[in-house]
């Protein structure tokens, strides 16, 4: 029993210690009225009671930030103890036994050219990931001023696809797409997917016509419906992607309208603000021919997520050691995992 207690603590642990956070749709910070307008994302690594990694994608931050500082909490990009925008941030994000402030030196280089990015690695606050879930993000300007707030939640990690294919609204020719778009998965602000489809249009086995956009394209739009052409809408980027990255991306067919490829692409979003968006595969000329939902993948009993960090893995390896096959009986066959998740080794 006592072995069993200590390797359900093991379980809570192995769980608990790595901890993915995510701060995405930064408004103006209280009370900031000026001409800054920061968009983009930060994401926080927590292990412990230590940030171990901050990684951050802006733009609109101060360009007199170009060069840096050497100002204390100038161009700074912080994490503080409040828990909503909506009011003060308060204080920066640190406690005893952590005794020199980890933010001071944390600041940004503007980008004049594009996306201001950077990492920052091994912050020390004293506080469990549990405890910086909700905290308040601050992006500064040049005089330390607070300009642009969010707070930090959960990252989404598990796969999406599409597959739910119906006719775009209004396409009366004969062409149906079929397969699977997907599994999606997002590292930062850029997804990476899968696609294999029968039904595409067979006049795009040369590629697309280059004097369409759309042509022989497949896109995630704005969209969260296939009700209708105006409901699925433009193209979907955000944040730091301010021109549509998806007029690159398109397939070539076969003879006999099927294909299949791998598409890397930066959309701007994260992998919670692509849930639910409507997907578009379109014809030679450019006509959207079906449409789908892209919808997180579900996994069935002994099977993970093709995302899931070794953390989980671990915590699943001393699962099945408290809950194993009792001598004699025989273990549970492999079962058989769908697109975009993996068989649990140690299922």
């Amino acid at each position: 029993m006592k072995a069993a207690m200590m390797l359900a603590a093991a379980l809570q642990l192995s769980s608990a210690a790595h901890t993915p956070l995510e701060a995405v749709d930064f408004v103006p910070y209280l009370g900031y009225t000026g001409p800054l307008a920061v968009a983009g994302t930060a994401f926080v690594e927590v292990r412990e009671t230590s940030i171990s990694e901050m990684k951050y994608y802006f733009i609109g931050t101060d360009p007199a930030c170009e060069n840096g500082t050497t100002t204390p909490y100038a161009c700074g990009v912080h994490v503080h103890v409040g828990v909503s925008c909506e009011e003060p941030a308060g204080g920066l994000f640190f406690q005893s036994p952590v005794e020199t402030d980890p933010w001071a030196t944390v600041n940004y280089m503007h980008n004049t050219d594009g996306v201001t990015t950077g990492t920052v690695t091994d912050l020390m606050t004293g506080y469990s990931g549990e405890e910086t879930v909700g905290r308040v993000v601050a992006v500064h300007d040049a005089t330390g001023a607070p300009v642009a707030c969010s707070t930090l939640m959960p990252v989404y990690q598990n796969p999406l696809t599409a597959t739910n294919w119906g006719p775009y609204p209004g396409y009366s020719s004969n062409l149906a797409i079929s397969g699977t778009w997907g599994p999606m998965t997002t590292s930062g602000v850029t997804q990476t997917y899968a696609y294999d489809f029968s039904g595409t249009d067979p006049r795009c086995v040369n590629g697309a016509d280059p004097a369409n956009a759309v042509s022989c394209g497949m896109h995630v739009h704005v969209g969260m419906t296939c009700e209708t052409a105006e409901a699925i809408g433009g193209l979907f980027s955000k944040g730091v992607v301010t021109e549509t990255p998806w007029l690159v991306v398109n397939y070539v067919s076969d003879a006999t309208g099927n294909t299949e490829g791998t598409v890397t692409v930066m959309t701007g979003a994260t992998q919670s603000e692509m849930v639910g968006h409507a997907v578009v595969v379109h014809d030679y000329d450019g006509a959207g021919i079906s449409c789908a939902i892209l919808e997180m993948v579900s996994c069935p009993e002994g099977c993970l997520p093709m995302t899931s960090g070794q953390e989980y893995r671990r915590a699943r390896k001393a699962r099945k050691l408290l809950f194993s096959s009792a001598p004699g009986e025989s273990p549970p066959s492999a079962p058989s995992c769908p697109a975009g998740c993996m068989v649990d080794e140690n299922y």
